[in-house]
C-alpha cells in the first residue's frame, strides 16, 4: 500500500487511467441530474480562502463519496452532471497553491484508488482479477492457439562444430532503434521472426562468400538452430496479448492492432490472391495481411500476422481515434498497472456505423433531457407570477405602459396579458401550494423541529407582522431552513399575543406536535412566547417545559457582554440593562468585517493605486502643504465654535450608508442623535476612545482630508500597515468600534502626525482654533497602549461573535465552550492588569462585562438543549466538560444521565419502527457484542439487557471513537458519516443539533398599499421560492388559460 508521498509520481497516470475508465462506464448507468451530489460537490469549484485548497478539495470529495456502500454505488451516474466531473475536479485542485508539488497530489491520487474500489463493486463492473493494460488494447476475440511451423534440425547441435562449420557466422548484436525507427519495422505477433526482402538482400550482398556460393541449398546456420531449438522447448503461448519480435517495439505493435477489429474478414486483393480484411474500428479503412487458401476462419489460420507500417501509420492518423484508444492511454494504462492500481474495464469498442448509431442515440437523448423551450399560456402566466413574486414587483407590473408593450411584443398575438386581480390571485393560490409542501417536509421528517420568530415593522405601512421561521435537519443530515409564516399583528404586540398567533397557525397546519424548541434573542418577550405556547400544548395533551424550550441568541449574549464593558469605560452613554443597543443593530449583520464594508473596501484600492502611482518625496511634502492651506480648513465644521463633539447623525449616515437610513428615524438612535446636539444634557468626561473617533470623522469630513492622511499613512507607518485605512465606528455597534480602535492602534504613527499638522500653515484665529482641536484630540504613546489592550480584550468577543454567525453549521453545539473561552479570557485580561496602571478603569469595565457573561451562562444551563447539544458534538463529547477547574463536576453526571434517559426513550421509538427478526434459538446468553443479535435479546430478555446496551452504545461513544479532525467545522457530515455506527444516538442528535440560536431576518419591506395577509402571503411566497420549494409545483393547475 503506497502512503501519499509514493502516489505522488503516479498521479498523471492515474488520473488518464481514470479518464479511461469513466469514458467505460456501461450504457446500464443512469444519466445525472443537475441537482445532484456529483454537480453539487464537484461542479463548485470555488476555494474555502481561509481553509485553502487541500482542505475545500478533501470536504468536497467526502461530502461526494463518504456515505454508505450502498449510496456510494448509487451515485455513480454517467454524464456532465455525473463522472464527467471527477476528473476535471481533480487536475484543478492538483494545480493548486498547497497541493501542487506536495503530498496533496498524493492525497488526490489516494482518492482516485477509492474511486475505483468503488466503481470495482457496481453490479455491472468488469469481473475477475485486474484486468492488463496489454489486454485493455488486443483484440476483442482471443485466436486459436496453433502449433509452430519449426524447420528441421541438423544431427548434431554442439559448441564444438562451430569452429568446423564454414557457414556459421556469430550473432550480431541488434543496434537500440529510436520509436521512429521501430515504428518502420516490421512487427511479427505471436513470438515468430519476420524479414523484409530488402533486408536479405543487403545482407547477401554484404556476404561475399554467400553471394558466390548461393544460398539456396545452404543448410541452416548455427544461429537459426538456436532459434528452432528455442521455439522447440518454449511452451504455447496462453497470454491474449499479441507476441512481438524483440527489438521491434513490441508495445507499438499490440497497440496499432488493437485499433481493428478482430477477428477480419475473408478478402482477395486485386491480385486475386486470398488475404484477411482488418477493418479500423473507428472509421472506414482496411488493412490487409495473408491469407492461406481455403482458410475462412481466422482462427484456423496458420500464416503469422505481420504488424507492418500499414497498420502503424493509419492508427497514428486516424481523425476518428478517441483518446481513449490513443497510444498515450495505453502507456497511462500500463504504468497504472504497475503502480498497483486497479486498471481500467475493457470498453466496447463497436464498429463505425455502431460508434454513428450510438452518438446519434446520445443526441435524441439530450434532445429527450432538454426539449426546446415552447412557450404555453400557462407557462407564461407561471413564470409571470414567480418573477413578479421573486422580485417585488407590484401586482401592476404588467399593466403598465413600458412593460406592457414589452410583452405584447414578445408574446404570441391574441394572448391576454394577467392584469393586477389576475396576478393577485395566482399569487395567493401559489402562497398555499408553497406553505402545503413546507408542511409536508416537516411532517414527513423523522424528527422534530425548531422556530424563531421575530416581530418586524415595516416603515412604510401601517401593519405589524411577526415572522416565524423553522429549522430542521433531514435524513441526508442536510440543515433545511425556511420561513414558515408571516402573521399579521393587532395593536397587541406582547410576548402572550405573539405566542398565541403562533400557536393558532401551527395547530391548523398540524405541526405543533412537531414543535421541539424555540430560538431568538433573550429579551423578555421570546420568554412570555415560549411559556405561552407551552400552555397551550399541555391543553392538548402536548407536554413541554418553557425553560427546555427557549435557547437564547449566543451573539446577543457577546453584544450584551461587550455593550456593558463599553458602557463602564465610558464610550457609550447606556448600560444594557437601560437600553439594549442590540435591538436597534440587528438590521446590520450580525458580526462587522472590514473587508466586507464598501467604504473600506474603496478607500484601500484608492490607496493602493495611489501607492503605485506616488510621486516624489519633494512633490508629496508640497502637495501637504497646499492641502494645509486649503480652504477645507475653513469649512464650518464646529471648530470655530469650540464645539467638543461631533455631528452623531452624520457619523451614523457616513459609516451605515443606505443600511442606516432604513432604520426608523423614531428608533432611539435620532433619541440619542438629539441628545448629542442638546445643549441642556450635561457633557460626559471624553475617554481615549472619543478622541480616536473624533479624531478619525474629522479625518473623514472631505476628499481633502482623506488623501492627506493617506500620505501620511505612506510617509510615516510601517511598510505592513502603508496600505490600511481608518475605520470609522458606530456607537451602537460595538463590534465597529472595536474595529476603529484596532485599526487605529496599527495607524498610531500617522496619528500622531496627523495631530502635529493640524496646526501647520494657520495663523490667527484659525491658528488657535487648530491648535484647540489639536489639544483635545492629542492621543499620547500611553495612550495607544491602552488602546491596544481594549481591543485585546474585545478581539476575542468578536471573533467569538464571528464564530457564531457562520451559515449552515449548528451554533447551539458551540454555547457552552464559546461562553467558557470568553470567560477564561476576560479573567486572565483583568489579572494581566495591576491596579496602578490602569488608567482607563479597563479592570471594572472587564468584571461588569464577566458579571453578565456568567449571568447569561447561568441561563442557557437551565436548557438541556445547550448541555446536549456540546455532549453530542463529536469534538467536544463529555471530556470536555471533566475539567473540574473549569466546570462543575456535577455537569458530566448531568449530561450522561441525559443521554442515558433519552436513549431509552428513542430506542424503545426505534425498535417500534424497526422491529427485529423472530430468534432462531431461546435461551442464549446476553452478550456485550454490538451485533445486530443483542437487539433481538434485548426486546425478549431482561431489562439487564437493555442497560447492557445502553451501555455499551453510550461508552463508545463517550470514548471518543471516530475523532472528529482538527479544524473541521461539518459536525453533521460527521454524524452523516459516522452516525450508522450510533444508531440510537442519531436519532437523539438530530434532535438537538437543529436548534440555532440567532434568529434571521428575511422579511423585506413590501408594498405599503396591500392588506396585511396579501402583503405577508407575498413575502413568504418570495422566501419559498428563493428557498427551491416552487421547483416543479403547478400551482395553476385546474385553472382555466384564456
Amino acid at each position: 500500500m503506497f502512503d501519499d508521498s509514493q502516489l505522488v509520481k503516479h498521479f498523471p497516470a492515474m488520473l488518464k487511467a481514470l479518464r479511461i475508465r469513466i469514458a467505460g462506464l456501461p450504457e446500464s448507468l443512469p444519466l445525472a441530474s443537475s441537482d445532484g451530489p456529483l454537480a453539487r460537490y464537484f461542479g463548485d469549484l470555488e476555494i474555502d480562502v481561509e481553509e485553502g485548497a487541500k482542505y475545500t478539495a478533501n470536504r468536497q470529495w467526502e461530502r461526494a463519496f463518504q456515505v454508505s456502500k450502498e449510496e456510494q454505488q448509487n451515485r455513480i451516474a454517467r454524464g456532465k452532471y455525473g463522472m464527467d466531473l471527477v476528473c476535471p475536479f481533480l487536475e484543478f485542485y492538483s494545480r493548486q497553491e498547497g497541493i501542487r508539488d506536495t503530498d496533496g497530489v498524493g492525497m488526490l491520487a489516494r482518492r482516485i484508488r477509492d474511486l475505483n474500489s468503488i466503481l470495482d463493486g457496481l453490479p455491472n463492473a468488469t469481473p475477475g482479477g485486474s484486468v492488463s493494460a496489454t489486454n485493455f488494447f488486443a483484440p476483442r476475440t482471443k485466436p486459436a492457439t496453433r502449433a509452430p511451423t519449426v524447420p528441421a534440425k541438423r544431427p548434431a547441435d554442439s559448441d564444438e562444430e562451430d569452429a568446423n562449420d564454414k557457414t556459421y557466422r556469430p550473432p550480431r548484436h541488434t543496434p537500440v532503434q529510436s520509436e521512429e525507427e521501430s515504428e518502420n519495422e516490421i512487427t511479427v505477433l505471436d513470438g515468430q521472426p519476420a524479414s523484409k526482402g530488402k533486408e536479405k538482400e543487403q545482407s547477401t550482398s554484404k556476404n561475399p562468400e554467400i553471394t558466390s556460393k548461393g544460398n539456396n541449398n545452404k543448410p541452416p546456420t548455427k544461429r537459426q538452430k538456436r532459434k528452432d531449438n528455442a521455439s522447440d522447448d518454449e511452451p504455447e503461448a496462453v497470454d491474449d496479448a499479441p507476441k512481438t519480435k524483440v527489438g521491434r517495439n513490441p508495445k507499438k505493435g499490440r497497440w496499432a492492432i488493437s485499433n481493428y477489429i478482430a477477428p477480419p474478414t475473408v478478402h482477395k486483393n486485386n491480385k486475386g490472391e486470398p488475404v484477411w480484411r482488418w477493418e479500423c474500428k473507428w472509421c472506414s479503412t482496411y488493412r490487409t495481411s495473408p491469407r492461406t487458401a481455403g482458410c475462412v476462419q481466422y482462427e484456423n489460420e496458420t500464416i503469422e500476422l505481420v504488424v507492418d507500417s500499414n497498420f502503424h501509420s493509419h492508427a497514428r492518423s486516424c481523425k476518428r481515434l478517441p483518446p481513449t484508444a490513443s497510444f498515450e492511454a495505453f502507456e497511462a494504462a500500463e504504468v497504472a498497472e504497475k503502480a498497483g492500481t486497479r486498471p481500467v474495464p475493457v470498453p466496447s469498442i463497436v464498429s463505425a456505423f455502431e460508434s454513428q448509431r450510438e452518438n446519434m442515440t446520445q443526441f435524441i437523448q439530450r434532445g429527450i433531457e432538454n426539449p426546446a423551450v415552447v412557450v404555453t399560456k400557462r407557462g407564461f402566466r407561471k413564470h409571470l407570477v414567480e418573477g413578479i413574486a421573486l422580485d417585488d414587483h407590484s401586482f401592476s407590473f404588467s399593466e403598465g405602459k413600458g412593460m406592457n408593450a414589452l410583452l405584447r411584443y414578445l408574446i404570441p398575438r391574441g394572448w391576454k396579458i394577467p392584469g393586477r386581480k389576475t396576478v393577485k390571485s395566482d399569487t395567493m393560490r401559489l402562497a398555499g401550494v408553497l406553505k402545503e409542501r413546507v408542511d409536508a417536509l416537516i411532517l414527513a421528517n423523522l424528527s422534530k423541529m425548531s422556530i424563531a420568530q421575530d416581530v418586524w415593522t415595516s416603515k412604510n405601512s401601517v401593519y405589524a407582522f411577526c415572522g416565524v421561521l423553522g429549522w430542521l435537519i433531514d435524513d441526508s443530515w442536510i440543515l433545511r431552513e425556511f420561513v414558515i409564516d408571516l402573521l399579521p399583528l393587532d395593536g397587541d404586540h406582547s410576548g402572550e399575543a405573539i405566542g398565541r398567533i403562533v400557536f393558532r397557525d401551527l395547530n391548523k397546519r398540524g405541526l405543533v406536535s412537531r414543535l421541539l424548541g424555540a430560538g431568538g434573542d433573550n429579551a423578555s418577550t421570546n420568554g412570555v412566547v415560549c411559556e405561552t405556547l407551552c400552555k397551550l400544548m399541555w391543553q392538548i395533551s402536548l407536554h413541554r417545559s418553557p425553560e427546555q424550550m427557549q435557547v437564547g441568541c449566543g451573539g446577543h449574549v457577546f453584544n450584551i457582554v461587550a455593550q456593558e464593558i463599553y458602557f463602564v469605560l465610558g464610550v457609550v452613554d447606556d448600560s444594557p440593562d437601560d437600553v439594549d443597543y442590540y435591538e436597534e443593530t440587528r438590521k446590520f449583520p450580525l458580526a462587522y468585517e472590514a473587508n466586507k464594508d464598501p467604504q473600506v473596501v474603496a478607500e484601500t484600492e484608492l490607496m493602493a493605486r495611489e501607492a503605485q502611482s506616488s510621486p516624489d518625496t519633494a512633490a508629496v511634502k508640497a502637495g501637504r502643504a497646499a492641502d494645509v492651506a486649503d480652504s477645507d480648513w475653513e469649512d464650518s465644521d464646529g471648530e470655530a465654535d469650540g464645539s467638543d463633539e461631533p455631528d452623531e447623525e452624520s457619523d451614523l449616515e457616513a459609516n451605515g450608508g443606505a443600511e442606516v437610513a432604513a432604520l426608523d428615524r423614531q428608533s432611539d438612535i435620532s433619541k440619542l442623535s438629539t441628545a448629542t446636539k442638546s445643549k441642556k444634557k450635561p457633557k460626559r468626561k471624553s475617554t481615549i476612545v472619543d478622541k480616536l473617533h473624533e479624531t478619525v470623522v474629522d479625518i473623514n469630513r472631505s476628499e481633502i482630508r482623506r488623501k492627506r492622511f493617506r500620505l501620511i499613512t505612506r510617509e510615516a507607518c510601517e511598510p505592513v500597515n502603508q496600505n490600511l485605512v481608518l475605520i470609522r465606528g458606530m456607537k451602537i455597534r460595538w463590534n465597529t468600534t472595536n474595529a476603529e480602535i484596532e485599526r487605529g492602534v496599527r495607524l498610531e504613527l500617522a496619528l500622531i502626525r496627523w495631530n502635529q499638522e493640524i496646526p501647520r500653515g494657520l495663523t490667527g484665529k484659525k491658528k488657535k482654533t487648530a491648535e484647540l482641536k489639536a489639544k483635545r484630540q492629542y492621543l499620547s504613546p500611553r495612550d495607544f497602549k491602552d488602546l491596544k489592550k481594549i481591543t485585546d480584550v474585545m478581539g476575542v468577543i468578536q471573533e467569538a461573535t464571528l464564530d457564531l454567525s457562520k451559515k449552515g453549521v449548528p451554533t447551539i453545539c458551540k454555547l457552552l465552550p464559546l461562553y467558557k473561552y470568553v470567560e477564561k479570557h476576560l479573567v486572565a485580561s483583568k489579572a494581566a492588569i495591576s491596579p496602578a496602571n490602569d488608567t482607563c478603569n479597563l479592570r471594572k469595565a472587564i468584571s461588569a462585562g464577566l458579571a453578565k457573561l456568567r449571568l447569561h451562562m447561568e441561563k442557557a444551563l437551565v436548557s438541556d438543549y445547550p448541555l446536549l447539544g456540546a455532549v453530542l458534538h463529536p469534538a467536544i463529547r463529555v471530556s470536555h466538560f471533566e475539567n473540574s477547574e473549569d466546570w462543575d463536576p456535577a455537569l458530566v453526571v448531568r449530561a450522561q444521565t441525559l443521554l442515558q434517559h433519552l436513549y431509552e426513550v428513542y430506542k424503545e421509538e426505534y425498535d417500534e419502527k424497526h422491529p427485529a427478526p423472530a430468534k432462531k434459538t431461546a435461551g442464549a446468553a446476553p452478550s456485550m457484542s454490538p451485533s445486530k443479535g443483542i437487539w433481538q435479546r434485548a426486546l425478549a430478555g431482561p431489562s439487564s439487557a437493555l442497560t447492557t446496551r445502553v451501555q455499551t452504545e453510550l461508552e463508545v461513544y463517550f470514548s471518543g471513537i471516530y475523532p472528529m479532525r482538527k479544524g473541521d467545522d461539518d459536525v453533521l457530515g460527521w454524524w452523516r458519516t459516522y452516525g450508522m455506527h450510533f444508531p440510537i444516538l442519531k436519532l437523539i442528535a438530530v434532535a438537538v443539533e437543529r436548534l440555532f440560536s440567532s434568529s434571521k431576518h428575511t422579511m423585506s419591506d413590501a408594498r405599503s398599499s396591500m392588506a396585511a395577509t396579501t402583503a405577508a402571503n407575498t413575502v413568504v411566497t418570495k422566501e419559498l421560492l428563493n428557498a427551491g420549494f416552487g421547483e416543479g409545483v403547478d400551482f395553476l393547475e385546474g385553472i382555466t388559460i384564456h
